[in-house]
């Protein structure tokens, strides 16, 4: 952040850069809400990384990890949020993750339900989110399960 005095800003606006563009206000972070008492946070980045799976014939999961830049030495909490699109192996929900002091990554398991019914395109991906930290700040705040038809065309 060139040219920005991160210890005097008064003032954040929101706004899309195209049609399509979005923000995510969890791309701000905050420690303290008084005018100049900001600087570079201390805080370690707690970061969201995807996977794929094959879709299986019934009830499975996917297992996702959240990873922190560093350790810390309180525990970090935050949520890990499914989003289900058009697809139906995967559900919108949402699911409290703590990681405890000194450790850097934990796995979470996200649900798949399987079905023995060929679809139409082999691979269907959908995106999950690292969202509302406690203790830490958002790294990188989404991946993608790719959920793989393994079922035989009729």
């Amino acid at each position: 952040m060139t040219g920005v005095a991160v210890n005097d800003i008064r003032r954040v606006e929101i706004s899309s850069a195209s049609a399509t563009g979005g923000v995510f206000l969890s791309d701000l972070a905050f420690q303290d809400s008084a005018v100049g008492k900001g600087g570079p946070t201390t805080l370690p980045q707690v970061s969201i990384e995807g996977t794929t799976v094959n879709e299986g014939d019934g009830p499975g999961t996917a297992t996702v990890t959240l990873k922190l830049s560093e350790a810390s030495r309180v525990p970090v909490t935050a949520s890990v949020q499914t989003l289900a699109g058009t697809g139906t192996q995967i559900a919108n929900a949402a699911q409290q993750v703590v990681i405890e002091p000194g450790r850097t990554e934990v796995a979470v398991k996200v649900p798949v339900q399987g079905d023995t019914v060929p679809e139409t395109t082999t691979d269907t991906v959908y995106k999950v989110f690292v969202v509302a930290p406690v203790n830490a700040v958002v790294g990188q705040d989404f991946a993608h399960i790719t959920v793989h038809d393994d079922d035989p065309a009729s």
